[in-house]
């Protein structure tokens, strides 16, 4: 007779823009070289053991100030971890283990701002970061900060990609949140 129906369910949900935190203040898949530098890595979170270090390959520390806050009681130098199986993950399968999903998809959501760095971009990076709390910040290119800094805050965690090379080259930056 031309009679039907339909019926369309949809489930529809936000998911965090990351879903589980990294275990360490810094992650690097290969080595960590910090050369005459002030670098204060904090992790006093009971749940990750307080790792401040998670590297595939080697620290090493050329000059400057280095130091790491870790859980009371905890000696320092206990506070970092060599992971050789984590050097073995492309950078695709990390992106992908860390975020739950593809660069491509991750960057393309409408909640990310995207900066363009193709020059030293404090200035832009601190406005979209200030400007879009709990935000996304995509930077496409490398990042260069040259100088001062502070990106994030306790209430404000900031989460900031870069698609290319990260190199502080003068000034204090101080990072509440995450800095891939």
């Amino acid at each position: 007779d031309g009679d039907a129906a339909a019926t369309v369910s949809v489930v529809v949900a936000l998911s965090s823009a990351l879903p589980a935190p990294p275990m360490a203040a810094v992650t690097a898949v290969d080595d960590l070289r910090l050369t005459g530098v002030v670098a204060r890595l904090i992790n006093v979170d009971p749940e990750s053991t307080g790792v401040t270090t998670h590297i595939g390959g080697t620290l090493e520390v050329i000059g400057g100030d280095f130091r790491r806050y870790t859980l009371p009681g905890t000696p320092e130098d206990r506070s970092s971890i060599t992971d050789g199986n984590l050097g073995s993950q492309s950078p695709l399968q990390l992106f992908t283990s860390l975020f739950r999903m593809p660069p491509d998809t991750y960057k393309r959501q409408p909640a990310a701002v995207r900066v363009d760095c193709s020059a030293d971009c404090g200035d832009r990076l601190l406005q979209a970061v200030q400007g879009n709390p709990g935000r996304i910040v995509w930077v496409d290119g490398n990042l260069q900060l040259s100088s001062n800094a502070d990106l994030g805050s306790d209430d404000a965690p900031a989460i900031i990609v870069v698609d290319g090379d990260i190199v502080f080259t003068g000034g204090n930056v101080n990072i509440v949140g995450m800095l891939y």
